[in-house]
């Protein structure tokens, strides 16, 4: 890559809405935190939205910062630095499952699809960190409730992006772009 594609790729505009998908993450995180878990101590993942969004409207290496980013940043700020391996391990394989679908079968598989797909591997990578860290290969059984859970989640979070997607035009992102 030649510096001019080097720099054109990481524009200020660019970082910048890198910056604004992060926040959006963060604070959906951070909302999230204050609603009670569901059973098994499962989450919605909200913040996944912002990297969704990321994903469809800026690509992968930007969706990527911005989960990298906040899975340090919701650590630090939440104070569960264990938290931060349960994170990055989901966000990370669930974001490469959903961009390798986006990329490859797109839109044969809709955005709902894809978003259902990115829970089901995220919760079962945390599973996965989980059994790593804590040593308990029993917690693998609890892996059909919260797949279950995960797919209801992906549904809801695929929704919200499709409704944002479709009415928030990608020329107002991409008009930063230039």
């Amino acid at each position: 890559m030649t510096n001019a594609n080097h720099r054109k790729r990481f524009s200020a505009n660019k970082i910048a809405l890198i910056g604004v998908f992060t926040a959006m993450a963060l604070v959906l995180f951070m909302v999230e935190m204050l609603i009670p878990p569901l059973p098994f101590n499962a989450k919605i993942g909200l913040a996944n939205i912002a990297a969704m969004l990321a994903l469809i409207m800026l690509g992968f290496p930007e969706a990527f910062a911005v989960v990298v980013v906040k899975s340090v940043l919701s650590g630090l700020f939440s104070g569960l630095i264990m938290g931060f391996a349960y994170s990055i391990a989901g966000g990370i394989s669930s974001l490469v499952v959903m961009a390798l679908i986006y990329r490859f079968l797109f839109p044969r598989v809709g955005v709902i699809g894809i978003s259902v797909a990115g829970a089901v591997v995220h919760v079962f990578a945390q599973v996965m960190v989980g059994v790593a860290i804590i040593r308990q290969i029993n917690l693998i059984t609890l892996l059909p409730y919260l797949v279950l859970i995960s797919v209801g989640a992906g549904v809801f979070v695929g929704a919200v992006v499709l409704f944002m997607v479709k009415y928030l035009p990608l020329k107002v992102v991409t008009q930063y772009l230039k």
